[in-house]
């Protein structure tokens, strides 16, 4: 009987601890589980941030093309606009240029004929 009972509580502590080293396996299992869990959220986490940072970056670029193309296109505008003011000054000076001799010559002939009619006039006195 005694020796029975001996034995009952020797096993029973066995059982016990075979008990408790599966739920510490188990809790283990559990927390390393839970653990990539965590790990794998911050991983895509940061893999997020990253990817906003490059688009971010990405569209600043682009924003600056786009707006260097804009700010040329106006520049070139501009240089048109000054090019085509400065070409018609340099016409209108030619035009008055040419006008202005023009009237000369047509003073000129005036004068001439002027002077033409006044000796003969002269010479018709003479005779």
């Amino acid at each position: 009987k005694e020796r029975g009972k001996e034995r009952g509580k020797e096993r029973g502590k066995e059982r016990g601890k075979e008990r408790g080293k599966e739920r510490g396996k188990e809790r283990g299992k559990e927390r390393g589980k839970e653990r990539g869990k965590e790990r794998g959220k911050e991983r895509g986490k940061e893999r997020g941030k990253e990817r906003g940072k490059e688009r971010g970056k990405e569209r600043g670029k682009e924003r600056g093309k786009e707006r260097g193309k804009e700010r040329g296109k106006e520049r070139g505008k501009e240089r048109g606009k000054e090019r085509g003011k400065e070409r018609g000054k340099e016409r209108g000076k030619e035009r008055g240029k040419e006008r202005g001799k023009e009237r000369g010559k047509e003073r000129g002939k005036e004068r001439g004929k002027e002077r033409g009619k006044e000796r003969g006039k002269e010479r018709g006195k003479e005779r």
